[in-house]
């Protein structure tokens, strides 16, 4: 089956090829050479407009440091022999340490971002992203880009990433997720209670958000144990067809 889209884009590229050999100086090349660019940049995917923020401006002029706390300390025993720590600050300035501090070192992520609902729940550049703004979900797919890759970094080969979300990027940060971490290593997405409550209203009560999980690399590393449930425990002509799933026949 012909790909038509690509059939057309060879045939701008060849007439840009054409202009080239008519336009030689370094302007017109450099006009030219920016449009093929366009041309053959990535056609399946998210595609959204890339923004700066103003800790990126900052970081290449200041180099952010930890500052230790010793009445903060979090020890795991009174002998000191384990402990743990706690990055109080902006989490692009604590990703970027820890990059160069644990890289390829850190088991389990669980990132809790903001939702981008539109109601003050989003702050980029000091500014809430309301729903009115266009960009919107450029801003947001820009800054969680720029931390998930960061992550990637961070995860062991054996890690694995939980991130939360609800239905107004869950379906973005799915594709994301996928470009970064790859479809392959792409594990399930967990639907999550948030309340149990009805509502009153003709609307559809929205009860739930979602957590996608990722690994470093395909592999199994979530084994299911077998779990009988009363509820389900009758057989019908169908049984053969179905089978029952064991711990043997679920693994993820």
């Amino acid at each position: 089956m012909e790909n038509l889209s690509k059939r057309k884009r060879d045939e701008m590229i060849a007439f840009l090829e054409f202009l080239k050999k008519q336009h030689s100086d370094d302007d017109s090349l450099m006009a030219i050479n920016s449009i093929e660019r366009e041309l053959t940049a990535k056609k399946y995917g998210l595609i959204w407009e890339e923004h700066q923020e103003e800790v990126d401006k900052k970081m290449e002029t200041h180099i952010p440091v930890f500052s230790e706390v010793p009445e903060y300390e979090v020890m795991e025993d009174e002998h000191n022999t384990t402990f743990n720590f706690l990055l109080e600050g902006d989490n692009l300035h604590s990703l970027n340490l820890l990059e160069k501090t644990n890289r390829g070192k850190v088991n389990i992520i669980y990132i809790d971002p903001p939702y981008n609902t539109g109601n003050k729940d989003f702050v980029y550049n000091d500014e809430f992203v309301g729903r009115e703004d266009l960009f919107r979900h450029s801003t947001w797919l820009s800054f969680m880009s720029e931390r998930l890759r960061i992550a990637y970094k961070l995860l062991s080969k054996d890690g694995v990433i939980f991130v939360s979300i609800d239905d107004n990027e869950q379906a973005q940060l799915k594709l994301l997720m996928d470009e970064i971490f790859s479809e392959d290593n792409f594990i399930m997405c967990m639907p999550r209670i948030t309340k149990k409550s009805g509502k009153t209203t003709s609307a559809y009560a929205k009860n739930h958000d979602y957590i996608l999980v990722y690994t470093k690399r395909d592999q199994d590393i979530f084994v299911m144990e077998e779990h009988e449930d009363n509820a389900f425990k009758y057989a019908d002509e169908y049984i053969e067809e179905r089978k029952i799933q064991t711990e043997s026949d679920i693994r993820l």
